[in-house]
């Protein structure tokens, strides 16, 4: 495109702000709270284990026009936990890898003492 110098044109977006709450029941929304049996949970593994199914409490939100923030109040349950947020075009214009960003050493509020 920049070498033939095809004309562009602008595509203008108006910022709108959408707040969801828990358990999320929008049409848009899939979580996935993995499995249901007790102490099965990603927690209860040992370090360095590779899991056989996707992290527990992922939850996608699918949007018609591009989401360009996100605010996540609230933390991981069993400390030390992390946030992790992936993001991913719906129609990918150039070939490149979505976004990722984490953050961690998150304290909760359900301390499990007997990982120490």
């Amino acid at each position: 495109m920049a070498e033939s110098g095809e004309p562009q044109t602008v595509e203008a977006f108006t910022m709108v702000t959408y707040e969801y709450w828990a358990p999320f029941n929008y049409e848009n929304v899939n979580v996935e709270l993995g499995r249901v049996e007790p102490n099965t949970g990603a927690e209860f593994n040992p370090d360095g284990v590779e899991l056989d199914k996707p992290p527990l409490g992922a939850i996608t939100i699918v949007e018609k026009e591009p989401i360009i923030g996100v605010t996540v109040i609230g933390s991981a349950c069993i400390p030390p936990g992390y946030v992790l947020l992936a993001a991913e075009p719906l129609e990918r214009k150039y070939p490149r890898t979505g976004v990722k960003m984490k953050i961690d050493n998150l304290w909760g509020q359900h301390i499990r003492g007997d990982q120490w």
